[in-house]
C-alpha cells in the first residue's frame, strides 16, 4: 500500500478500536462500594493495628510472625495502593529507599511494574516503624537471617509467591 493508504488506515482504525480502560471496572467498583459504610471502613483500617496486636500478646512463634506480615502487608496495601505482585516481592535494600532524613519510600522501577511506569510512595512513620520492628525481631522459623526480603519464602531463597500472599490477605 502507499504511505497515504496506510496512514489513513490508521486513523480509522483508531475510530473503531475498543477505548481503553479508564478508572475502575464495575467489578471493582462494586467490591469498594462496601466501603461507603463507615463501620465497614472503620473496620478495614484497624485491621492491620487488630492482626498486629493479637500477634504481639504471644510468644513471637512461626504462627505469630506469619499474622504480623500479614498485618504489614494490608497496613502498605492501605497507604500504597500496589499490585500484590508487587507487595510480595518487596525486597528490602532495592525498594525501601531511605535517603538519611527520616523518610523511607517505596519504589519500583518501571521494569518492575506492569505498566512500565515507575511508582513511589512515602511511607507513613508508622509503617516504618512496624517494617522496622518487624525486621529486627524476626524469628529464625520464619526465614534465615539477613533475608532482604519484606515478604520472603520460608527457605529465605526469594520473596514469597503472591497467589500465597494475596490468598492470607483475603
Amino acid at each position: 500500500l502507499e504511505e497515504r493508504q496506510i496512514d489513513r488506515l490508521a486513523k480509522m482504525s483508531k475510530r473503531v478500536a475498543d477505548p481503553r480502560q479508564t478508572g475502575l471496572t464495575p467489578k471493582n467498583r462494586a467490591r469498594l462500594r462496601v466501603l461507603q459504610d463507615d463501620r465497614k471502613l472503620r473496620s478495614l483500617l484497624e485491621l492491620p493495628d487488630r492482626v498486629w496486636a493479637e500477634a504481639q500478646s504471644k510468644p513471637l512463634k512461626f504462627n505469630e510472625a506469619v499474622r504480623r506480615e500479614t498485618a504489614l502487608a494490608i497496613l502498605i496495601m492501605l497507604y500504597c495502593p500496589i499490585r500484590s505482585q508487587n507487595l510480595a516481592q518487596i525486597h528490602i535494600e532495592r525498594n525501601l529507599h531511605r535517603p538519611g532524613d527520616g523518610r523511607v519510600f517505596l519504589a519500583f522501577p518501571a521494569e518492575e511494574v506492569k505498566n512500565s511506569q515507575p511508582i513511589e510512595f512515602e511511607l507513613p512513620r508508622r509503617v516504618v516503624r512496624l517494617i522496622d520492628k518487624h525486621m529486627a525481631s524476626r524469628p529464625v522459623c520464619l526465614c534465615p537471617p539477613a533475608t532482604p526480603w519484606l515478604f520472603p519464602r520460608r527457605d529465605g531463597a526469594g520473596p514469597v509467591d503472591q497467589g500465597t500472599l494475596a490468598q492470607r490477605l483475603s
